[in-house]
């Protein structure tokens, strides 16, 4: 992949596991069981890990230069630029 399109998918799959994240209280709270809750936030934590781990390592590696744009504006600002 290109840069730009290696940039943007880094930060579809940072957007993408945010919302994932804002999942997990919900289901908390409305899950008919202690064990439905564990199983449904294990899944959504299983995405997030791969989405991270497969997709943003190969996209940093491959442009070491994205990763230190995002870990800076995280850094600074708490926040993807």
């Amino acid at each position: 992949m290109n840069k730009e399109a290696s940039e943007y998918v880094a930060r579809v799959v940072f957007k993408a596991t945010a919302e994932l994240a804002l999942l997990v209280p919900l289901i908390r709270d409305h899950a008919s069981s202690d064990e439905e809750y564990e199983a449904l936030r294990k899944s959504l934590t299983a995405i997030a890990r791969m989405a991270n781990d497969d997709l943003l390592e190969n996209i940093f590696l491959q442009y070491p230069e994205i990763k230190e744009v995002f870990d800076n504006s995280i850094r600074q600002f708490k926040r993807l630029p």
